[in-house]
């Protein structure tokens, strides 16, 4: 008996450690199969990955012991908001005799109900052995095939034209104008002045997209390869100017994109829609930019134009404080004599007949005063490739291997 007791306890203690491992869970998926240990982070690996990728939750839920019915819509959108966390969720669900897909937030933009052919194909196989497991891996894999599809790049565009005008925002006389000023400034400072302006960017980051387009159409001047390049992405309402680092990205560099955000017209032309102005106003600003590189004076912190514009900034500023204290003076003094005499009606009784005689009279000078400024140093003329500011430039290494530097802004 004591035998017997101790089997069934035996048995007893190893149902208790076995069924935790036949019946593990996760929390995206439900199928009419129990999953093992590893079954189930393997399941939980594939949706991380989406989710980490992607920024949305995936579900995945399959019974085939559910018939068809006018709910299973709502249904499977309950069991996206029953088994996701955030807002950002999809939820691919499988019955016996239909699929749907139901997704909100980020997901929405990725992953529609016009998907739902495409994501049951990749399950198909599986749902008809009856292996439902092996259905869940497909789904994820399909999932995941189906998200690198919709968010590849586009191919770029092939052109030896230093200006594209793909976002048609400019006349074609405009375009023609700007063309030739492009060549010939290119051709002057021997570095290739680029512009391009695309409808949106097809998945691509516009950092990515600046990078590769200048290096898959071959721009660069001479055999260090010097250029920049300026994309504005109109709808996405913003612009990215980039450079090859070297040269190019010392010449170009984030001052100098800066100062073109903050200090010049550009952007308020671009606002304005006035886009021959921003692009005219540009390349002069960005051959500046290059032109002073080339004679060792960059764009910096101690840049001839922001040593202006302090200046300007000190002389305002001294005259506000040297009114301000002839105000005060001035007010003083009268304060101090309002009450010290009273007023008469004509300037005659203040004057005493043939008290003052004027026989000799000069001008003497009794002394100067000189305010000294200590020129800048060598090491002050700003050859810093970014100076003191920055708009927090990206990096970009092209596939070529080619890297670039750049910066821009959200209009």
């Amino acid at each position: 008996m004591k035998k017997l007791a101790l089997i069934l306890f035996a048995l007893l203690l190893l149902g208790c450690f076995a069924v935790p491992a036949l019946a593990a869970e996760t929390p995206y998926v439900s199928i009419d199969a129990d999953l093992t240990e590893e079954q189930a982070a393997e399941l939980n690996a594939l949706e991380k990955h989406i989710e980490e990728t992607y920024g949305f939750e995936a579900a995945f839920w399959l019974d085939n012991t559910l018939p068809d019915s006018d709910s299973f819509t709502s249904d499977v959108k309950s069991f996206m908001y029953q088994h996701t966390a955030t807002t950002n969720a999809m939820a691919f669900g499988v019955s016996a005799e239909s699929y749907f897909v139901a997704s909100m937030g980020k997901a929405a933009n990725y992953v529609t109900n016009d998907d739902a052919d495409t994501l049951y194909a990749a399950i198909k196989d599986a749902d008809r052995r009856g292996d439902s497991y092996a259905a869940a891996v497909q789904f994820y894999e399909g999932l995941t095939q189906l998200l690198k599809e919709k968010t590849r790049p586009a191919e770029l565009p092939k052109t030896n034209l230093r200006l594209m005008d793909a976002a048609d925002v400019l006349t074609a006389d405009e375009e023609a104008t700007l063309l030739d000023r492009l060549n010939k400034v290119s051709e002057q400072y021997k570095f290739d002045f680029v512009i391009v302006t695309v409808p949106d960017t097809n998945n691509w980051e516009l950092e990515a997209f600046a990078g590769e387009y200048f290096v898959q159409n071959n721009f660069g001047y001479g055999e260090d390869q010097l250029g920049c390049t300026l994309v504005f992405d109109l709808g996405g309402w913003q612009w990215y100017v980039s450079a090859p680092d070297g040269e190019s990205a010392d010449a170009v560099n984030l001052y100098c994109i800066d100062y073109l955000a903050d200090h010049t017209d550009f952007q308020d032309d671009l606002r304005g829609e006035k886009y021959y102005d921003a692009f005219d106003g540009y390349i002069d600003f960005v051959t500046d930019c290059v032109n002073e590189a080339q004679v060792k004076k960059p764009y910096g912190t101690h840049h001839r134009i922001d040593n202006a514009k302090h200046k300007t900034i000190g002389v305002i500023v001294s005259l506000v404080i040297g009114l301000i204290i002839s105000a005060i003076t001035t007010k003083s003094v009268k304060s101090g004599y309002t009450n010290a005499v009273h007023k008469n009606s004509g300037a005659g009784d203040y004057l005493v007949q043939n008290s003052l005689v004027m026989r000799d009279s000069r001008d003497q000078f009794l002394y100067t005063t000189v305010n000294k400024t200590p020129r800048p140093k060598d090491n002050d003329s700003g050859s810093s490739s970014s100076g003191g500011r920055s708009s927090g430039g990206t990096h970009y290494t092209s596939s070529s291997g080619r890297s670039f530097t750049g910066g821009g802004r959200k209009l």
